[in-house]
């Protein structure tokens, strides 16, 4: 008897989950902005002597002023080349956020560079951050082949049922094959 009600709870959460993942809303750049991100770097091998820079053009044709200080998140990722379809493990991606709060006009762009080893980078799926290593990229990001791309979070209002804030996610073309070397 025990046992069936451990079945009866089980395929009652299996339908929860069902009904959760089925009636969050999903939405994809050309739905809501015209929002484009193109990213091109100094160099596919990052060394410590190399001083890696990523540069970052945003062009705006949404038909109005794009904000950036509110965005829910901008961001590059370094991810293992091995990795398919953002599925991370341990120590196989990581995150810096990057903060910029100028606007973009309508038919406008905004192009700027960053240096990659003065950034906070940590492991997409880990809660902790170490922020007291300013230039960790060659210190928490294992050497390997990456690939590495940006991404823009967009807040879009939030779902009439739930209130819980509507994101989507605006990401650049990825740039395969980026080599973080230890040597100097």
């Amino acid at each position: 008897m025990q046992m069936l009600i451990y079945i009866w709870k089980a395929k009652l959460f299996a339908v929860w989950l069902l009904f959760f993942f089925a009636a969050t809303p999903s939405y994809t750049q050309t739905k809501f902005y015209r929002i484009s991100i193109q990213l091109t770097v100094n160099s596919r091998e990052f060394v410590r002597s190399s001083k890696p820079t990523a540069t970052i053009t945003v062009e705006n044709r949404s038909g109005s002023t794009f904000f950036m200080r509110e965005l829910a998140e901008f961001s590059l990722k370094l991810e293992s080349s091995n990795i398919f379809n953002d599925n991370c493990g341990f120590n196989e991606c990581f995150t810096a956020l990057v903060g910029r709060t100028e606007s973009i006009e309508n038919g406008g762009s905004l192009s700027f560079s960053v240096k990659l080893s003065d950034l906070y980078w940590h492991n997409s799926i880990s809660s902790s951050l170490n922020l007291r290593y300013p230039k960790n990229l060659f210190t928490d990001v294992p050497a390997g082949s990456y690939k590495l791309y940006a991404r823009i979070g967009i807040r879009n209002g939030a779902d009439p049922k739930t209130g819980f804030p509507i994101n989507f996610q605006i990401v650049s073309d990825p740039i395969t094959t980026i080599w973080i070397s230890t040597r100097k």
